[in-house]
């Protein structure tokens, strides 16, 4: 089975609106067709920016886990090293792990071969 990366604006779990309900049935399909599937979220929620991990890995079910962004700036971050080309440390180590990656991004982030 495939590694999957779906990268995410925003949290898809708990899902509070269409896109992310749709986004999440898409991952809880492919997990559950037995392929290893991690959501990249580049934000969370504002709300839970204040808590002190910067880096939230969750576990949805088997096969399927959101990391999400909680750092203050990452998002600003990203937009700027998207600007600058450059591809963030986290998603960096992602990137390398996934054979097949899906982008459900309003934008193309700097991915090689993209």
């Amino acid at each position: 089975m495939k590694k999957i990366l779906i990268l995410s604006e925003m949290k898809i779990f708990p899902s509070q609106n269409e896109g992310q309900l749709r986004s999440g049935r898409i991952a809880k399909s492919l997990a559950r067709m037995g392929h290893d599937v991690c959501i990249h979220s580049i934000a969370d929620q504002s709300a839970d920016y204040a808590l002190s991990q910067s880096l939230l890995y969750q576990g949805i079910e088997e096969n399927l886990v959101e990391e999400v962004n909680r750092s203050r700036w990452g998002s600003v971050l990203f937009a700027v090293s998207r600007r600058l080309g450059l591809i963030p440390g986290s998603l960096q180590k992602r990137l390398r792990w996934a054979d097949i990656i899906i982008c459900d991004l309003p934008f193309n982030p700097p991915i090689p071969g993209a």
